[in-house]
């Protein structure tokens, strides 16, 4: 449609991509065709992986080098990038994911639950999930009364893999697996 016969279809005034690859390296070709800059944020957490590849490294390389701005979502992944990629780290910006923490209220102490941990997020093992099951786990030998409430969302498959760790560990009943809540709640 960028190219089609409407003169009224808006064209913007970005492009912006989330991670470098694979969807970085495929919006260079459409913000070079609509002569607009591109900005990619970079928020994966399996940088040494991905990199490890050379062809997809390379594809990487030029996309980080064809953007105008790379966002990077925190300090340790810029510095693992630039360190990785010292040929980019001139385009890295750091904008951390943040939490408007005011957009929160904490419940009275008086309504808390002092053995109550809780994880929100989406429940994927790069988020540590296995290592926070293992530590409580152990954290209940000395606290038997410790409760985990991992709320968020998961595939299927990976809370059904969640449940067969728990039970592994002898977490049930200790643990919950809840679904993302509204902010409000």
């Amino acid at each position: 449609w960028l190219a089609g016969p409407d003169p009224g279809v808006p064209i913007p005034d970005i492009v912006h991509a989330h991670t470098v690859f694979p969807d970085g390296a495929a919006a260079v070709a459409l913000a070079r065709r609509i002569g607009r800059p591109l900005v990619i944020t970079e928020h994966a957490s399996f940088l040494a992986r991905l990199l490890s590849d050379p062809a997809v490294r390379r594809r990487y390389v030029e996309a980080a080098g064809a953007c105008a701005r790379l966002l990077v979502v925190g300090r340790m992944l810029a510095a693992e990038l630039a360190v990785e990629l010292p040929e980019i780290a001139d385009r890295i910006t750091v904008v951390p994911n943040t939490v408007d923490v005011d957009a929160f209220r904490a419940a009275p102490w008086a309504d808390r639950q002092p053995e109550e941990l809780l994880f929100v997020g989406y429940r994927r093992s790069s988020k540590g999930i296995g290592a926070l099951l293992n530590a409580v786990a152990v954290a209940r030998g000395r606290r038997p009364g410790l409760t985990l409430r991992l709320i968020g969302g998961a595939t299927v498959e990976d809370d059904a893999g969640w449940r067969r760790r728990i039970v592994a560990l002898g977490l049930e009943g200790a643990v919950s697996l809840e679904p993302a809540a509204d902010r409000v709640s």
